[in-house]
């Protein structure tokens, strides 16, 4: 039997050297960000490290409207997926 790794996709031949793996290379971390009220999986829909965690947020609690367009503006102007541009971003390539 074989075992593999959720993360990476390695492949172990037993379960005991799946549990070393994910130990020494530290796939099995679980996040505690408290986007959930439980250890999870980073990246995870409400974890703060999703690409739109307001905006999953307040999917969740129920949110319409106006108020979910302005959890995205939040998210996509000032979450961790903003990126400022600078002067040499600006630049034309043509």
């Amino acid at each position: 039997m074989t075992v593999r790794c959720n993360t990476c996709g390695t492949r172990r031949a037993t379960f005991s050297s799946l549990l070393r793996h994910k130990a020494a290379s530290g796939h099995g971390k679980n996040c505690n960000c408290g986007g959930y009220h439980f250890p999870h999986r980073p990246g995870s829909a409400c974890c703060d490290a999703a690409p739109y965690p307001t905006l999953r947020r307040a999917q969740r609690a129920g949110a319409t409207g106006d108020d979910l367009t302005d959890a995205f503006l939040d998210d996509a102007l000032f979450g961790r997926n903003h990126k400022p541009t600078t002067q040499k971003d600006q630049t034309c390539p043509f």
